[in-house]
Formats: structure tokens, sequence, C-alpha cells
């Protein structure tokens, strides 16, 4: 609870500083946003933990600045900003990214933490579901990305394993609407 605090507050201290500014792509801010959204709700869900895990990553690198293209991707929809970042940096990687000399390491660095946030959200989600195996066989990918990722691991890195986009695109288009799997599940 203490951490929800100072994250609140780190938020809070960036935002009002980003405010004073014309014009901002900051990740931290967008990903503050939608934590104040999800504490008002009350409600611990794989969202919530997504969202604070990508939150503790960016707050070591809170000068992580996105692409306006990427920064109106991810901040901008109706779709939370936490599932957009995890969707994008699969998707474009460092692209997301205004790149500085001052930032390739921070960037470096928060890419190298996407597939572990990746495999753990999905699993979050799972839990949520009425059976163990739903999203395996609800969204064929899943499963696909497991077998690689037990199999493939060791000569390949974890960014590597998940370089298929269009498996990608299609584990989150239907994770879009995760409640109609947890009806199809509860069938």
């Amino acid at each position: 609870m203490l951490i929800n605090k100072i994250l609140l507050l780190v938020f809070l201290i960036s935002f009002n500083s980003i405010q004073a500014q014309d014009f901002s792509t900051k990740l931290l801010p967008c990903l503050g946003q939608e934590e104040a959204k999800l504490f008002k709700q009350k409600k611990i869900s794989s969202l919530y933990t997504l969202n604070q895990e990508l939150i503790n990553i960016v707050v070591n690198s809170p000068d992580l600045k996105l692409t306006k293209k990427f920064h109106t991707l991810i901040c901008k929809r109706q779709v939370s900003a936490s599932k957009n970042t995890l969707l994008y940096a699969l998707l474009h990687k460092k692209n997301i990214f205004i790149q500085t000399a001052t930032n390739t390491n921070k960037i470096k660095f928060f890419l190298s933490q996407i597939p572990a946030l990746f495999f753990s959200y999905i699993a979050k989600v799972q839990s949520e579901m009425p059976t163990a195996d739903c999203l395996n066989k609800n969204i064929p990918e899943i499963p696909y990305f497991l077998e690689r990722y037990k199999y493939l691991q060791n000569d390949l890195t974890s960014m590597q394993l998940l370089e298929e986009t269009n498996k990608i695109k299609k584990i989150f288009f239907k994770l879009k609407t995760p409640w109609k799997l947890f009806k199809k599940c509860n069938k």
C-alpha cells in the first residue's frame, strides 16, 4: 500500500511538471493516469497488476518518451495504456521511443522486461478465467508461444521468441474482450 502511495506521488509530481510543458510524450504520466482510474475501482486485476509492473519499470527511467505516433496509440485510445504499451513494445520494440544517446540503455532495459511481463500478464488473465485451460483453448497462439519458450529459451532471446507479430496481434485482439472468453469457458 505504501508503494502505491509513493508511485501515486511520483506520478502527481511528474504529471504536474509535464502539464507546464506544451506537449509531452512521457510514458510514466500515461501509465499513472490509468493507475489512478484502476485504483478507484478497488479491484486487483490482471490489468491493474500489469499497470503496476510497468510503472515499477518505468519509474526508474521517468524520462522515457514515446514518439508522437506511439504516444497517441498508447495513451490516447480507449483501450488500456498498459495493454497498449505491452502490445506496441512487442510489435515495434525500440521504435516506440524517442531515442537519444542518453536513453539507449534505459530503452534496452525496458524492452528486456517486456517478454516476462507478457507471460506474467497472460498467466494473470488465465487465473481470472473459470477454467485452467480457457485461454489455451480459445487463443491457440498462447500455447504456441509457451511451447517456443519451453523448448527454445536457451537458443533464442526472449524477444526473439515473441517475434511473430501476427500471432501477438491475434492474442491482444482476443484479449480485448476477456468477458467473452470468460462466458465461453463458463459454459
